[in-house]
């Protein structure tokens, strides 16, 4: 047998008493639930913006030292064939004055 008497279910079967204080209560409840998520919200898109600023200055860093690195190479590319021709044209200019000092 149940330990619950008929008196038991007739209480479960009233209606509910909500009184002012605690609507206030559950207003207030929501109110704070919503700006604890607005909260945490403004912290995440805070943290992914900053995230995202870090990744797109790395990418930028690394753009630039890229391009120097290219721009390096490029002068250092003309350098080295300017100063082959340089080379080259003066043993072509040695090579002809050996051959007027030998001409008669």
């Amino acid at each position: 047998m149940l330990a619950f008497g008929a008196s038991h279910f007739a209480s479960v079967n009233r209606p509910v008493d909500i009184s002012v204080p605690s609507i206030k209560n559950l207003n207030l409840f929501f109110y704070i639930q919503v700006v604890f998520q607005e909260r945490i919200a403004s912290r995440r898109e805070a943290e992914y913006s900053r995230l995202k600023k870090e990744r797109e200055d790395h990418i930028n860093q690394v753009i630039a030292s890229r391009k120097r690195e290219r721009e390096i190479k490029r002068k250092l590319l003309f350098y080295l064939k300017s100063e082959e021709e340089r080379l080259t044209k003066q043993r072509e200019e040695e090579e002809a004055r050996k051959h007027e000092g030998t001409a008669p």
